[in-house]
């Protein structure tokens, strides 16, 4: 998914392969749209998965000269975390 800052246009797509390719093909596909309407892409965010911490994509940033950011692991905690003994 793709969501522009003030978020009046957003673009989505399903690839279920989960590859870098399709990811870079997104990417890629997105950046030229929102280039083609005059918006500058200065960063891209993405979640730590495979696909989205390879060589491939932090190329294409390079690319759009775009920041590429990974978003922190999440892991659950706190008193709403529960163990399988509490429950």
């Amino acid at each position: 998914m793709a969501v522009d800052d003030p978020p009046w246009l957003t673009s989505t797509a399903v690839y279920t392969d989960g590859r870098a390719g399709s990811t870079v093909a997104y990417a890629r596909a997105t950046v030229r749209c929102y280039q083609s309407l005059g918006i500058k892409v200065r960063q891209v965010i993405t979640d730590n998965g495979s696909c989205c911490c390879s060589n491939a994509l932090r190329m294409a940033c390079k690319e759009f000269s775009a920041k590429h950011i990974r978003t922190k692991p999440y892991s659950p905690g706190g008193p709403s975390a529960s163990t399988p003994d509490e429950r």
